[in-house]
């Protein structure tokens, strides 16, 4: 993990990186929105493993369950676990010793017209089961059952009741619809307004798009409303009330869960627009700019050629602005940095001074600069040198100071370019700027800025045609800046539960066109990468793969909702792993091949990126194919050439390739100073066997030779592989 601090909740210990997105997304293909500090997948076995017994008595685990619906609301599908994940986030953030789990997307659906992506009774019950297992095998005994869905509230609490009485496990179920806001369609109208306008504050859905959406629906059927449990087979409509606001809404809703999952009693009051209580230096100033240095951050650092922006001109707009003239540093979400940070990016934008960094071979001096620690003293997410000015976005990691790191670069780049110039003296202003990222939506528009400088400056016409940038760079291009709350607006639109089901039916050619489902395991992944492996790099795989497309083959191209729980019980013994059974496994990917076949596709391709589910894959495509009439198969991502003969035989987890994939699309997850080098301690194409058997560490391969340079490197081809496979299907 690149950007680490150590955190303590209560007593309870896990080194988590702070305020970052962990992996480049498109449209919903995340693990889950969550709160980074508490959400189980960003975590390794070993981190697990090292907490106490206490700790793991105090800790409560929460397994939300969203479901896929048509409510009468004039939302998408996913609606529920858009908004319902972006009120447990805040609620996670008022908490101490709480983990939670990737949602569970594939519960009950019971009314054909308007419910989807549903399983029969009996595989949503051992769903759940099996994912308290694992977590009671972790060593936890408290989990949360926190549920958005109307149609899964019985079935929530009989698994609550069941676990509790066979295993002993301290269960609670808090359903949203006793928060204040409900997407139950017998709910009265005002908690189902509130449920409407919290979604639609998420999703950015104005009134007049929901009243279109309402439109388009079928008529209502509601059947016997007063005769438990009532029988919705189409929900009445409600339009929207635009007296209500959203984001009211989701404040308050998250108080409510907060309270429900253990908030903290009391917490220090900050200051409005300071950073977070966190040990460090705080802020300061070195000259005329605030600063925070605190390690585990992602930080946002601008630096700047010595004549691009004259002291005495931004000495006179510190007077006019009234900054620091107490002596005091202003914290840089205050309106006078905001107001000072506009002016000067302005100043530069417009080209002043002399401009030594058109010269190719400097911009190149400062470009290597910023690389050559990527993945050691930080991670190195967003970059772009411009004429008289550099933009660098890192997560830092502790023991390496922002100070330390941009002082590195200049001190550099000052002495080489000198040479190359002929001069001497001043090369770089003796300050530099940076702001921390508050959260996903900030990450995003500091990333579009960043990539972006290039076009506003009027230097290119795409962000890619700048050369010395990571908008241009090779294995960059192409890849979407990281998912905000919500959905991200800007990704295609074919992720299948963003649609309404009337925007479904509407699809030309379904039978033709290609569902792509993403298969992936929450598992150990040795010392250095978190057990959320598969599942992100399915997910990044994907978000590289389909902007690759032609704009003809991606019209026919579309995406189901992603099994994030893999049947992974040869990783049984290392805590953090979650394991489904294989005939689990087997019906959801039956139920949800026949939901995609009654919406009238005929071809699916399963990415899967975990090999203990692909035996239960194929024998489950070949009863699709035979029961469905589908076609139906499986996609792979190519191993790189480059790899050596033995690692790419024995190299089968956690080695080399994964993680330098890691390092590609999650760096902030990866600890390389934790990376080993453990082969398989015999041959494994001869018998069953458990990484227990055969690995110490849980790694079979070579993680230490992996870097980030050759995870871009082999993440662009194999999204180029990936793309042409899908193009050759259609």
């Amino acid at each position: 993990m690149s950007s680490v601090v150590k955190v303590e909740y209560s007593k309870l210990r896990l080194r988590i990186p702070r305020f970052i997105v962990i992996v480049h997304v498109m449209g919903t293909f995340w693990l889950a929105n969550a709160h980074h500090e508490n959400f189980w997948p960003h975590h390794s076995w070993p981190e697990f493993a090292a907490l106490s017994g206490d700790a793991r008595a105090r800790t409560s685990v929460v397994l939300p369950v969203h479901g896929f619906a048509d409510h009468g609301l004039g939302l998408p599908l996913d609606a529920e676990e858009v908004a319902g994940g972006e009120i447990l986030k805040r609620a996670a953030m008022e908490c101490d010793s709480l983990l939670v789990l990737p949602p569970l997307r594939f519960a009950l659906a019971p009314y054909q017209r308007s419910t989807f992506f549903g399983v029969d009774a009996d595989t949503a019950y051992d769903h759940m089961r099996e994912i308290v297992k694992s977590v009671k095998s972790a060593g936890f005994r408290k989990i949360i059952f926190f549920n958005t869905s109307p149609w899964n509230e019985e079935l929530a609490a009989t698994v609550a009741l069941d676990t509790h009485v066979d295993w002993e496990m301290e269960n609670r179920v808090v359903n949203v619809s006793r928060l204040g806001m409900s997407f139950h369609p017998g709910a009265p109208a005002p908690a189902r307004a509130n449920a409407q306008a919290a979604a639609m504050r998420v999703l950015g859905l104005s009134a007049a798009d929901v009243r279109a959406n309402l439109e388009r629906a079928g008529e209502a059927d509601v059947r016997d409303a007063d005769f438990r449990p009532g029988n919705f087979q189409q929900p009445e409509p409600l339009a929207p009330d635009e007296s209500l606001d959203g984001e009211t809404i989701l404040t308050a809703v998250a108080a409510h869960l907060a309270q429900r999952l253990g908030a903290r009693a009391s917490r220090p009051p900050k200051q409005a627009g300071a950073t977070p209580a966190l040990p460090g230096k705080g802020w300061h100033s070195r000259d005329y700019l605030p600063h925070f240095d605190q390690p585990g951050l992602v930080q946002s650092i601008t630096f700047r050629l010595h004549d691009s922006v004259p002291a005495k001109v931004i000495e006179q707009w510190r007077v006019e602005l009234d900054c620091n003239d107490d002596g005091t540093a202003v914290p840089s979400d205050d309106p006078r940095s905001v107001e000072l940070r506009k002016r000067i990016a302005e100043y530069e934008d417009a080209g002043h001074g002399a401009c030594h960094l058109r010269n190719a071979g400097i911009a190149a001096l400062v470009e290597n600069a910023l690389l050559h620690f990527d993945g050691e003293r930080y991670a190195l997410l967003e970059w772009c040198v411009m004429p008289n000015h550099v933009h660098a976005l890192i997560a830092t990691r502790e023991g390496h100071a922002v100070s330390d790191i941009v002082h590195s670069w200049k001190s550099f780049v000052a002495k080489k370019a000198n040479a190359i110039l002929g001069g001497q003296g001043a090369f770089w202003m003796s300050d530099y700027h940076d702001r921390y990222v508050r959260d996903a939506g900030h990450l995003v528009s500091i990333r579009e800025y960043i990539r972006n400088n290039p076009v506003k400056a009027g230097l290119v016409k795409t962000a890619q045609a700048w050369r010395f940038g990571s908008a241009g760079h090779p294995g960059s291009a192409g890849v979407p800046p990281a998912q905000t709350s919500g959905r991200d607006a800007r990704a295609p639109r074919n992720y299948l539960p963003s649609f309404t089901p009337a925007q479904i039916d509407a699809l030309p050619d379904k039978h033709n066109a290609l569902v792509i489902i993403s298969t992936g395991a929450i598992e150990q992944h040795g010392p250095h990468l978190p057990v959320g492996v598969d599942a992100i790099l399915g997910q990044a795989l994907l978000a590289g793969t389909l902007p690759k497309l032609s704009a003809e083959t991606a019209r026919r191209v579309f995406v189901a909702p992603p099994l994030t729980f893999g049947k992974s019980n040869e990783h049984d013994g290392f805590p953090g792993t979650i394991t489904v059974s294989a005939r689990t496994l087997r019906r959801v990917l039956c139920e949800v091949a026949a939901e995609l076949c009654s919406m009238g596709f005929g071809r699916i391709a399963i990415l899967n990126t975990h090999g203990g589910n692909s035996p239960v894959i194929v024998y489950t495509l070949r009863e699709i194919q035979s029961t469905l009439g589908m076609r139906a198969g499986m996609l792979k991502a190519p191993l790189s050439p480059e790899l050596s003969e033995h690692e790419a035989k024995n190299g089968i987890h956690a080695g080399e390739w994964e993680t330098a994939l890691m390092l590609a699309c999650a760096p902030e997850l990866v600890r390389m100073d934790k990376a080993v080098r453990e082969y398989p301690a015999r041959p494994l194409d001869s018998f069953a066997w458990m990484t227990r058997d055969v690995s110490q560490s849980g790694v079979m391969g070579d993680a230490t030779a992996a870097t980030a340079e050759k995870g871009r490197a082999w993440m662009d081809a194999a999204t180029a592989a990936l793309a042409a496979r899908i193009s050759r299907l259609l």
